[in-house]
């Protein structure tokens, strides 16, 4: 079968101090949606991007479905923090090439 894709949100986005954002889902808001997808286009797989790099493993123990979880494994521990990517960017507390990369990776 086919092979849909799926962003999974769990770093700075979640933080408490973020009001525009739409608060962080629990992971099966994620698995409901994933799976009415994967229906739609008769996917079996499912690549995750996620800045965090226990959704992959969460998901595949909360599925009851078929559907196969897969991701690039790389290390996503820079992306674990309460400040936004960007405003660490900008006050030189993350390397923006570093953070670029992993973007690209996931």
């Amino acid at each position: 079968g086919g092979v849909i894709g799926a962003h999974i949100r769990r770093g700075d986005a979640c933080a408490a101090s973020v009001g525009y954002r739409t608060p962080c889902q629990p992971l099966e808001a994620y698995l409901v949606e994933i799976e009415k997808m994967a229906a739609r286009y008769g996917a079996t797989q499912v690549f995750v991007a996620s800045d965090d790099g226990e959704a992959l493993a969460e998901l595949g123990k909360v599925s009851g479905s078929s559907l196969r979880f897969m991701s690039t494994p790389h290390d996503r521990s820079m992306l674990q923090s309460n400040w936004y990517v960007e405003e660490r960017i900008k006050r030189g507390l993350l390397d923006a090439s570093v953070a670029g990369e992993s973007a690209v990776m996931d």
